[in-house]
């Protein structure tokens, strides 16, 4: 592991590129990623990871899929696997990546003194640790998994196994509830989507879902069209513009000079200007 370089990782993608697999060659460059975090959560390999420092490619957007309040409750109805509707519910709610995120969870990730849900760095696609609010819906679903929890994986199946995936339970979930063109990932796309459609900014939706970039959030900005009049509109409220007169001349050709407490033509006598108002 210790003989693959960025360089090596880098000419392997223009390699993949040149041979049409525009998409495969980052879910490949993913996995590299990954593995070299686990060998060294393992404590089998201290070097860097060379799959950090090299930028996937741009795929296209596509359909944003998201799930609005009446799918998500009927997913969550069929979700009858155990911890399943809890997992699902932190895709929902914190934004995790399932597999990579929210499965490999520990109990001491979830801190309810502080409300803070943690991902740590060896799991975070960002290589990054970030902490994520809880709120009440996300607190209650983890209390009890929290409780039970025996292990270091705070998710695990009927038989005490912990979660490696969630494919084959949420797809059934999602037959059940009827539900078409919902992956695991949807789950993350409807925590952006509704955080953007409540008016929070994207700079805050990045850094709550752990985006490398404001790039990779932009595609949700158009959920909220009316966010660019509300900050324009803002203009109005602040106290600077609360005098500034509304019904000023619009004559062609006639120059305004607007005071604190009015608007005086420069075309007027000087002797008629109120000198008060331009003080």
């Amino acid at each position: 592991m210790s003989t693959i370089s960025a360089f090596d990782v880098e000419r392997h993608k223009q390699a993949r590129l040149k041979a049409g697999a525009r998409v495969v060659v980052n879910r490949e460059r993913e996995v590299l990623r990954a593995l070299y975090n686990r060998c060294r959560e393992w404590g089998k390999y201290e070097g860097d990871n060379p799959a950090v420092k090299v930028k996937g490619v741009r795929e296209s957007e596509g359909r944003l899929r998201f799930l609005d309040p009446d799918e998500e409750a009927r997913l969550l109805a069929a979700a009858t696997a155990p911890g399943l509707r809890a997992i699902i519910l932190v895709g929902i709610h914190a934004g995790l990546r399932i597999e990579s995120e929210a499965l490999t969870l520990s109990p001491t990730d979830v801190d309810f003194r502080t409300g803070l849900l943690t991902v740590t760095s060896a799991y975070a696609k960002s290589g990054k640790t970030r902490r994520v609010p809880m709120n009440r819906v996300l607190r209650a679903a983890l209390a009890p998994l929290k409780e039970m929890a025996t292990g270091s994986t705070l998710f695990v199946s009927r038989d005490g196994t912990p979660y490696r995936s969630i494919r084959t339970a949420f797809e059934t979930a999602c037959r059940r509830a009827g539900l078409r063109g919902v992956s695991p990932h949807v789950l993350r796309h409807t925590f952006a989507s509704r955080l953007v459609m409540a008016g929070v900014d994207l700079r805050t939706v990045q850094e709550l879902g752990g985006w490398s970039s404001l790039d990779l959030v932009q595609p949700y900005a158009h959920l909220n069209p009316g966010h660019k009049a509300e900050a324009v509109e803002r203009l109005v409220m602040a106290p600077a513009a609360e005098k500034v007169p509304t019904d000023l001349p619009t004559t062609p050709g006639q120059d305004i000079l607007v005071s604190r407490n009015r608007a005086v033509s420069l075309a007027a006598p000087v002797a008629q200007v109120d000198r008060a108002a331009v003080s």
